[in-house]
């Protein structure tokens, strides 16, 4: 089971985004998003830094897989 991105989907509530609104920002699909916050889907390259870069955190807690992703994570969000 992946897992979910509850801190993604925080960041984009507090922004006031819906899932479409934000996909359209990006020009990806409403489903692709869903999948970046389920954890289904990584977003790489340009989508990771476009999306870190509209929601203000840094593009590398999408990469944080180990055990100081929560501790790194708190003291980000």
């Amino acid at each position: 089971m992946p897992n979910k991105r509850e801190w993604l989907k925080k960041l984009r509530e507090e922004k006031g985004y819906s899932h479409q609104e934000i996909a359209d920002k990006l020009n990806i699909a409403r489903t692709t998003w869903i999948g970046y916050e389920n954890g289904y889907r990584t977003p790489r390259g340009k989508t990771a830094i476009q999306i870190a870069n509209l929601l203000n955190f840094p593009v590398e807690l999408f990469f944080y897989t180990d055990v100081r992703e929560s501790q790194i994570k708190r003291d980000v969000l």
